[in-house]
């Protein structure tokens, strides 16, 4: 019998510099002339890694710069292995938006669910080191992107430091609320009471 344990953060390397990163640590106990398959969920340690198969062996190095951010997994224990991924690149390589665009292979313009994915990867990397400077931060494309996508919009508002309490009603990168483009009630802000108040009508 054989007990086979692989911890978490082991550097996984491959004869191009390919390497990766455990995401979890893994036990495997073997019987005599047993064999398994495990699945070993990893992150690429560059985004410069090739995304062809390659074999990998184990390595006697570590990655220091990714403990912080897997401390922090430690209690979010439901996040998408892709977010990490994206998140932890973020943090080590200060990716900007074309870069993370190109990582990502992302199509012109992103979908709204794939834009949540990536402003979740952001927060989880300013979560893990908050007084980074990010460089995907200072992009407006993404932050447009962002402030107008409703699955993003109430967390990107946190992510950019904006109040929406302080944010004047003209401002355009903040999309319509609800009340804004509904009537509901005599006076409101939608746009026809908007629109008495410009042009006033007199109806007998």
């Amino acid at each position: 019998p054989l007990s086979i344990f692989l911890p978490q953060a082991s550097v996984l390397q491959s004869a191009h510099q390919d390497n990766q990163l455990t995401l979890q640590p893994l036990t495997i106990h073997l019987n005599g002339n047993a064999t398994a398959d495990l699945l070993i969920p990893t992150l690429a340690l560059s985004s410069k890694n090739s995304r062809s198969p390659h074999p990998l062996t184990l390595a006697s190095q570590s990655a220091p710069q990714w403990q912080p951010l897997l401390d922090l997994l430690a209690k979010q224990t439901n996040l998408p292995q892709s977010t990490i991924q994206l998140a932890g690149l973020i943090l080590t390589e200060n990716l900007d938006w074309p870069a993370i665009r190109s990582w990502s292979a992302l199509p012109s313009p992103p979908s709204p669910t794939e834009i949540s994915q990536i402003i979740n990867a952001i927060t989880l990397a300013q979560l893990t080191a908050p007084h980074q400077p990010l460089q995907i931060l200072q992009n407006n494309d993404l932050k447009r992107l962002a402030l107008r996508n409703p699955l993003t919009r109430d967390k990107a508002l946190r992510l950019y430091g904006f109040n929406l309490e302080t944010l004047p009603p003209t401002t355009p990168s903040i999309p319509p609320t609800l009340q804004e483009l509904l009537h509901l009630s005599p006076n409101d802000n939608c746009p026809a009471c908007r629109a008495r108040q410009t042009v006033p009508i007199d109806i007998p």
